[in-house]
């Protein structure tokens, strides 16, 4: 499955032959994470995957063919939360924005009545200024975490 797709960038579903690749991504931006920062092993990764549930969603992200970030959705009864990341040497490079703008159409495709939700670091504040570009606004800090919402 494609959620997202352009002529260079697209965002490809998390299948066994391609689990790897969301591991490898999301263990380079776990300094970013607000939560479950520890290192992933090979077998944890598997573990997850055979227990997910439906209602989380995650991708890849490529750029022609070339895997450079990650997402991941999960769906609750009335909203999505949203969370991503692009490995080290594909930051600074506008590919955040795309990431998240396409998850955000993605979100709204799937259920328009749905608010959508992420969660940054205080400390993140690149990505906090990104996200409040796209149409997310801050709708709870504490000492760690910024809570936003899209609008």
């Amino acid at each position: 499955l494609v959620y997202m797709n352009s002529d260079q960038y697209r965002i490809v579903s998390v299948d066994k032959d391609n689990l790897d690749l969301v591991r490898v991504i999301r263990n380079d931006c776990r300094t970013y994470m607000t939560n479950h920062t520890e290192y992933i092993t090979e077998e944890q990764q598997i573990k997850w995957f055979s227990n997910k549930s439906e209602s989380v969603m995650p991708g890849i992200l490529l750029d022609d063919d070339i895997p450079v970030g990650y997402s991941n959705v999960v769906v609750t009864d009335d909203k999505f939360i949203i969370s991503g990341g692009l490995l080290e040497e594909y930051r600074d490079k506008g590919l955040g924005k795309i990431l998240f703008r396409k998850i955000v159409e993605h979100c709204q495709d799937v259920d328009k009545s749905k608010l959508i939700y992420l969660n940054v670091l205080v400390t993140n504040v690149r990505a906090y200024m990104l996200y409040k570009s796209i149409g997310f606004v801050e709708t709870f800090r504490d000492d760690r975490i910024i809570h936003m919402e899209y609008k």
